[in-house]
């Protein structure tokens, strides 16, 4: 049955996450030692960090806010315009920059295999979650 705020299309994409095996990377999500990299591609820093916390949960993944690298900006919630969020789920790197493309989404590799774009809002389309602090 499809969840409330979600279209069929999305609905199925999620039975087909839930429901197909891991894939054979070798990456499981209980797995500490596997290494996990999400690149968030978002037209402002507040959905890059929301999308970010969303895909951690999803994936059973630690949320690590991301560190500001954009020049002349000490705090996430000062950062204008389109932004590229890079998470290592090993390292516990993650940090945001300027991005001056025109994609957005959610680019998610698991050992040799890569998977995208995903939409951002993918895990809460509804926006029922409340926004994650940006300090």
């Amino acid at each position: 049955m499809p969840v409330a705020g979600c279209s069929f299309r999305r609905f199925q994409s999620r039975q087909c996450v839930y429901t197909q095996p891991w894939p054979d990377a070798g990456w499981a999500p209980q797995s500490a030692d596997q290494e996990v990299l999400m690149g968030l591609m978002a037209g402002d820093a507040r959905v890059a960090v929301r999308a970010l916390r969303d895909w951690c949960g999803a994936l059973g993944l630690t949320f690590v806010l991301p560190e500001c690298k954009v020049p002349g900006v000490d705090s996430l919630a000062a950062v204008q315009g389109s932004v590229y969020v890079k998470y290592n789920s090993k390292s516990k790197v993650c940090y945001m920059s300027p991005y001056q493309g025109r994609d957005r989404g959610v680019l998610v590799q698991l050992a040799a295999l890569q998977l995208g774009h995903f939409p951002l809002g993918f895990w809460d389309e509804a926006r029922a979650n409340p926004p994650p602090p940006m300090a």
